[in-house]
């Protein structure tokens, strides 16, 4: 029950951090938001066997977005959480082709446990592509986007069937939420020029 305690805490402190953060998406979402979905993902995957993975998925962009040293989340939560957050956190000294770029070349060195996580937020972002997507990404770049998450998502095989699938899906609403009118009962017909489009 203590850590679970814990969790509740990692929530609240996250919610605070992250307060005047918005995810990019058109509705604004508070950015709390996408934390507790990776949260989620993560409680779901290890069917609620490892409480720090939670925790660390509630604070996974603490440090790269907030700036929260990570002597003070290890102080508050733990080593071992501190140690997870800093693992999934970008250089954000590179510029951020290159940070890219080191998401996909170095997926596959990471801990089973930081894979967990990164599926899980790659994810959870994949989803919002869907349900909200950034009013200022062009098809293009949401299409590079869901390549590059794939590429990412490669060297993170082999953790979870469970969140495997559920970022396949992801990916491929993502996909297919790009082509409207081409709905997974019609994906083969194209409408006619003046013809009744979905």
């Amino acid at each position: 029950m203590k850590d679970w305690i814990m969790v509740l805490k990692a929530a609240d402190a996250a919610a605070q951090w992250h307060v005047h953060q918005r995810r990019k998406g058109a509705a604004k979402e508070p950015y709390i938001n996408h934390l507790l979905e990776v949260a989620t993902l993560v409680a779901e995957a290890t069917e609620g066997t490892d409480p720090n993975l939670v925790i660390a998925a509630l604070l996974h962009d603490a440090i790269e977005d907030c700036e929260v040293p990570h002597k003070l989340i290890a102080e508050t939560f733990g080593a071992d959480v501190a140690d997870l957050v800093a693992e999934v956190t970008d250089d954000k000294t590179l510029e951020k082709a290159e940070r890219k770029k080191r998401q996909v070349t170095t997926a596959h060195e990471k801990t089973d446990r930081a894979k967990l996580l990164k599926l899980a937020d790659k994810t959870s972002n994949l989803r919002a592509l869907v349900s909200s997507p950034a009013p200022d990404w062009s098809v293009h770049r949401r299409i590079e986007y869901i390549d590059w998450a794939r590429k990412v998502a490669h060297g993170l095989r082999g953790v979870s069937p469970l969140l495997e699938k559920q970022f396949d899906v992801a990916a491929l609403a993502a996909e297919q939420s790009l082509v409207p009118m081409l709905s997974p009962h019609h994906e083969r017909h194209i409408p006619e020029i003046g013809g009744d489009q979905e």
